[in-house]
This record gives C-alpha cells, structure tokens and sequence, in this order.
C-alpha cells in the first residue's frame, strides 16, 4: 500500500473575497431548541459565557470547561454518543476520549448560539493504523456578516 500522498493533492488558498451569492446557506435555530436549552440550563453554560463581550472569549471559555469536565481516557465509550449523556456519565466517573470532548464542546457552543461542528481529523495512514491515527475537534463558523473571530478590526 502507498503510504505517500497522492499526486492529485492541491494546496488550498483562501482569498478575502466575499462569498459567492448564488449560495445561501440556513442554519438551525439553535437557541431555541429544546436539547440544546437542557443542555443551556442544565448545566452553567450561560454564566460561564456571561463576563466576555467577544466570541473569542466565550468561545475559549467553553472549551476550557468542557476539558475539565473528566479526564481523557483513549478507551472509553459513553452509552449514547449525545452531549447530555456524556456529561451525566461523566459526573458518575466515567472517562472519555477526544470525541466525546468534541461532542460536547460542539454541542455546548450551539446552545450558545456559536455555530460549530465537529471535525474527524484523520492521517494519511488511517487504514493501516488500529489506534491513534485521528482526532477529533471543534470547528467554529462566524456568522454571516460578522467580524473574523480571530483578527482584530485593522
């Protein structure tokens, strides 16, 4: 099997040219959705995002949060892959992977109404690999016609 990339990759450029207009694309009303509101309430997601005035800020704040939640253990599954249930079996003890920090930090910034998913990272190598050829994140998306998360206004 050929482990080297393959000949067809390109390399990706951004350009700061707004967004095509024949593409529209919807997002969920995440704020008012009935699990994300459990999840909002249950446990102290708005406080926790209450002094930050950016996004960045509450952005950081909730994954700082969702880290200290339990501790990574590369083993262990929760019985429902959903943010609730591995929040409950974390509060029971319970220990989980990157994934599962993935699901609840993509699933505590929804609540939140900061739009995110969660990304499989994978190597190249993935086929050939039984244990520790990915990761798993969260992406965070700025909402249509708001300043980059990331950069200051020049």
């Amino acid at each position: 099997m050929n482990v080297s990339p393959s000949s067809r990759l390109e390399e990706i450029s951004f350009t700061g040219e707004p967004a095509n207009p024949n593409y529209q694309f919807f997002y969920a009303d995440t704020v008012n959705n009935d699990y994300l509101r459990k999840l909002r309430i249950g446990y102290p997601l708005e406080q926790l995002v209450s002094g930050c005035k950016a996004d960045t800020g509450k952005i950081l704040n909730v994954l700082n949060w969702t880290r200290q939640q339990w501790e990574h253990n590369g083993s262990n599954t929760p019985t429902k892959s959903d943010a609730l249930t591995i929040l409950k079996e974390a509060q029971e003890g319970k220990q989980f992977r990157c994934v599962e920090y993935g699901i609840v930090a993509n699933t505590a910034l929804n609540s939140l109404g900061i739009r995110a998913r969660t990304l499989d990272l994978k190597t190249r190598d993935v086929e050939k690999v039984r244990r520790g050829a990915g990761h798993v994140v969260a992406g965070v998306f700025k909402r249509p016609g708001q300043m980059d998360l990331f950069r200051p206004p020049v």
